[in-house]
């Protein structure tokens, strides 16, 4: 019987745990916060996913379509560097490249946003109530000695100042872990 006990008391202890980690990755996905991109890295038998929502202000300045000029060649600028992958750098132990890539840019359409009648609250958007322009960057590589990868490096603060810090989920075989890169640690490592 106490075994049994035991053997409860850890179920729900486990439980609690998968669920309190697990509503964070959840989160993420329904509202964005200005300065803040966030990532999901998942390593799996020689192969990478990556995928990444960033906030259209982090990365052109604003997050709506284009309105001008100025603001057109910016998004033509930042989706043209997005869609090379020159953004992504591999340590060279690991010999990998890139395969494919998907950039989606919801938001930044003609017609698809009213800025007259939106309100910004510059922290927390809610994504059911008024919609924001994002880049979602889809990326999958492949590395021939992915053992050897010893890190990868995201290059998407130095040209883009609005970009604070990048939240990325690394997923592997053996654990799950959360990093925050910022403008003086921007590697993913990969021990």
């Amino acid at each position: 019987m106490k075994s049994l006990l035991v053997a409860l008391i850890l179920l729900v202890a486990i439980i609690t745990v998968v669920a309190v980690q697990a509503a964070p990755l959840e989160r993420q996905h329904g509202a964005h916060v200005h300065g803040q991109a966030n990532g999901t890295l998942a390593v799996d038998n020689g192969r990478l996913s990556l995928s990444l929502v960033v906030p259209g202000v982090n990365l052109v300045g604003f997050e709506h379509p284009p309105s001008d000029d100025d603001q057109r060649q910016r998004l033509d600028k930042v989706e043209q560097a997005l869609e090379s992958g020159d953004w992504l750098t591999f340590d060279s132990d690991g010999d990998c490249r890139i395969e494919s890539s998907e950039l989606a840019m919801p938001g930044f359409a003609e017609g698809s946003h009213d800025h007259d009648e939106h309100h910004h609250d510059h922290h927390h958007h809610d994504h059911n109530d008024h919609e924001h322009a994002e880049f979602h960057v889809d990326v999958d590589i492949a590395c021939i000695r992915v053992g050897r990868l010893g890190w990868i490096e995201l290059n998407l603060f130095e040209d883009y100042p609005g970009n604070e810090k990048i939240r990325m989920d690394v997923l592997r075989d053996t654990r799950a872990e959360r990093l925050r890169l910022t403008p003086g640690d921007t590697r993913i490592r990969l021990p």
